[in-house]
């Protein structure tokens, strides 16, 4: 055992020492080779920036001259637009602003300011120019980065597509024009303050935005028709946050990039740009677009800063170094290939070198962990049988211990455990008869937990049909009253005053008069009968449903002289509760009187069978106006609360309607045969 310990001694100090020269050697050529590198890899990120910022901003010109050329064309036939023009929405002036607008609900925003009132000749250019709604968001799609696609006409015309909801709100709580006139804004003012600058796009100064918090730039290009007059500009706008959020490819908080414009004004940068290179920004000097951006760095208020704005614009050296505040810099500098724009690359020298600190340190913790993992092996080597006896033990002891725990568990119903052991011994049959007692606890609980719940589903529904008995049985009762008050009460009332009439005569009554008397009575009489008829009638009392049903289609045909047909499929009696046959006696009733009103010649046919344990009614009727909706929706009795086809559902059974052809339907109106509720 010593002599091992005495081997390994040996190779630990070899391999020590043999590793501690090879880092010396490698911090050595990794400090040269990263220094020399780190000039290389800010002009290579430098550069890929720059080649996908030319693309964007050609795409943004691009979009913008697209929509500048196809306004161009719309005002050289500026008549032929006008006579081709279709029907467009009208424009309405805001109280707020005294600016017209279009509704808020189209896509495309269209604003005019340029007098107090729309003249007809300013009214025919803004019909003309709606044909542009559809490139402005043609133009927007295209440049998905860029916030708006705009155009602004000399004329006072400004239209505006935007995604933004919070841009979109802003455009319609613009200034007045007599506060500020968006022709005076950079994006036109680029064209109008220096004339015959071409037509070419160009990309304004960083400005403030008139509907959005902070500062945008704006791909822009001139309106010109073919006699080279300037009608407005179509621009492209992008806000200046979003030129660093779009264009950032990592995580890297110490690297960060600038660019800044032909006379040296910074054009996008990122807000830590500013607080380190000692730039200030006041925010509330800055309220419309008139207002440019015009910062460089020469304004810093660092001495160093300040000397590499010139080094920058005249390309004395694309990579070179800088110290601000202690922190010492490393900044790439890349031309953009069509405009004289600068990008710089700035990353802090530590973070790019921070590699070779790391690496130093690494040594020093592995030199440490070999010693410490020496002492471990060793000691490992001694533990190792004691290891293995104990896994002999713990083989043994361990199912037992998993089983102990599972088995409280299941206590703790947690039923859907199992206990995962597989095993060709006892414990595993152990293990099998658990997992099927769990099982089975499980499936036990799911079906008393349906059963809780089905009785509290049928608890409801009993109390939702108590409560509807009750407030039907009301109803009900108030129908009777008002019927009675309506016939029996008038025409008992009526003869009360005939006969008070004949008390107070001087002359004895004629026999007109008790003639008259007497029709009044036997009014109240019929009307009597028909309530008591109505509330119970006598024949269900004595008959089953069936007979009931052909009696009744008998007393309609007979009154209101139809030729309704009834055919009896039922072989023997039907043994419905009083409810059901009450219920399908007045449902038939209803729904026979409501299509003799849908129908001036109706034709109807009411069949009864019985099928399995269900009594079914089918009820065909064809006429002119029968309306199956209406049929479903039919109120029980005199109540309007309570729909006939609720009813059905409510005691058991089903109604359906369906047309089977033009002006024909098909009720289908079915019960259970077979219920607990006793005869009656």
């Amino acid at each position: 055992m010593a002599v091992t310990f005495l081997i390994f001694g040996l190779l630990f100090l070899l391999a020590n020492n043999a590793l501690q020269e090879f880092g010396k050697v490698a911090m050595k050529t990794n400090t040269q080779q990263i220094k020399s590198l780190s000039e290389s890899y800010l002009m290579d990120i430098a550069r890929e920036r720059v080649q996908k910022f030319n693309e964007k901003i050609a795409k943004y010109e691009s979009s913008a001259a697209f929509v500048a050329k196809r306004a161009g064309e719309i005002y050289n036939r500026m008549d032929e637009e006008i006579q081709q023009s279709g029907t467009y929405p009208d424009l309405s002036r805001s109280i707020e602003n005294n600016i017209f607008y279009t509704p808020k609900t189209l896509p495309c925003i269209t604003a005019f300011w340029g007098s107090d009132k729309i003249s007809e000749k300013k009214n025919q250019e803004l019909r003309a120019l709606f044909r542009l709604d559809a490139d402005l968001e043609t133009a927007k799609f295209l440049t998905a980065e860029s916030m708006a696609a705009h155009i602004i006409t000399l004329s006072g015309i400004g239209k505006y597509f935007t995604e933004n909801p919070s841009a979109r709100a802003r455009c319609f709580d613009l200034p007045p024009a007599s506060v500020f006139d968006l022709r005076d804004g950079e994006p036109v003012t680029i064209y109008t303050r220096t004339p015959g600058q071409g037509n070419l796009p160009k990309i304004t100064q960083p400005y403030k935005d008139d509907v959005i918090d902070g500062f945008i730039i704006t791909a822009t290009a001139p309106i010109v028709d073919n006699k080279g007059i300037l009608r407005g500009i179509a621009g492209i706008d992008v806000p200046l946050a979003d030129i660093s959020r779009s264009l950032k490819t990592d995580s890297n908080k110490k690297r960060f990039f600038f660019f800044i414009g032909t006379d040296g004004e910074l054009m996008g940068f990122p807000q830590k740009c500013m607080d380190f290179f000692g730039l200030n920004i006041d925010q509330k000097a800055f309220k419309h677009s008139k207002d440019t951006l015009s910062l460089k760095l020469t304004d810093s208020s660092i001495p160093e800063v300040k000397k590499i704005d010139q080094w920058i614009r005249e390309d004395k050296k694309p990579f070179f170094r800088l110290t601000v505040d202690g922190e010492p810099l490393l900044l790439a500098v890349a031309r953009f290939s069509q405009a004289k724009h600068r990008l710089v690359e700035v990353m802090s020298e530590r973070e790019m070198v921070a590699s070779i600190r790391r690496t130093g340190e690494a040594l020093e913790r592995s030199d440490s962990k070999i010693k410490y993992h020496f002492l471990m092996y060793a000691l490992a080597f001694f533990i190792f049988s004691i290891v293995c006896i104990s896994e002999a033990v713990r083989s043994v002891v361990r199912p037992i211990q998993h089983l102990t725990a599972f088995t409280r568990r299941i206590a703790n119903k947690e039923y859907h455990l199992r206990s995962k052991l597989y095993r060709n011994d006892e414990i595993g049959d152990l293990s099998i008869a658990l997992d099927i007692m769990a099982k089975r606890l499980g499936q036990y609980k799911t079906q008393e937990k349906n059963l809780v719940e089905d009785l509290s589903r049928q608890g409801r529904q009993l109390k939702q049909l108590n409560e509807y008995l009750v407030y039907f049985e009301e109803s009900e009762r108030k129908a009777i009253a008002s019927e009675l008050h309506s016939t029996i009460a008038q025409s008992l009332g009526i003869g009360v005053s005939k006969i008070r009439s004949l008390i107070n005569r001087e002359d004895p009554p004629q026999p007109s008069d008790l003639e008259e008397l007497q029709a009044f009575l036997e009014y109240a009489v019929k009307d009597i009968r028909k309530i008591m008829y109505e509330l119970a009638p006598p024949i269900l009392n004595d008959f089953d449903i069936d007979v009931a049903i052909e009696f009744l289609i008998e007393e309609i045909n007979e009154k209101k002289g139809t030729d309704f047909v009834f055919h009896n499929a039922v072989g023997g009696a039907v043994g419905l509760n009083k409810a059901l046959k009450l219920t399908f006696y007045r449902a038939v009733k209803t729904l026979l009187f409501s299509i003799l009103e849908q129908s001036d010649a109706p034709q109807a046919g009411v069949e009864i069978s019985a099928e399995k344990t269900q009594l079914l009614i089918r009820m065909h009727a064809c006429g002119a106006g029968i309306d199956t909706e209406k049929l479903m929706c039919l109120p029980v009795g005199s109540s309007g609360s309570h729909l006939l086809s609720e009813r059905m559902r409510r005691l058991g059974g089903s109604m359906s309607t369906r047309e089977t052809e033009k002006d024909c339907v098909l009720i289908d109106l079915a019960a259970p045969v077979l219920t607990d509720h006793p005869q009656e």
